[in-house]
């Protein structure tokens, strides 16, 4: 295994940095989309837009998924603005 220069570990770190960071950064878009849609979907049954069978799910289980949502954003968020 041939050592590489100190300059290129540091490039290669940098890249894999950036990439974990737009991971993270996506996987938080994608959180606070799902937790919208939850609500949306649990706010289409309460009004009658949408029959309780079309997938989608009861009070009770919507502000546990919108609550779980919310923290994992809140926790991935932070450590968005904290390391970026």
């Amino acid at each position: 295994m041939t050592e590489e220069s100190p300059e290129k570990q540091l490039r290669l770190r940098v890249c894999v940095l950036s990439e974990l960071l737009h991971t993270e950064r996506d996987y938080v878009q994608t959180l606070e989309f799902l937790s919208l849609k939850v609500v949306f979907c649990h706010r289409r049954t309460e009004s009658g837009a949408a029959s309780p069978t079309e997938g989608s799910v009861g009070l009770h289980s919507a502000n546990i998924l919108a609550t779980d949502l919310q923290r994992a954003v809140s926790v991935s968020s932070h450590r968005c603005v904290r390391q970026g």
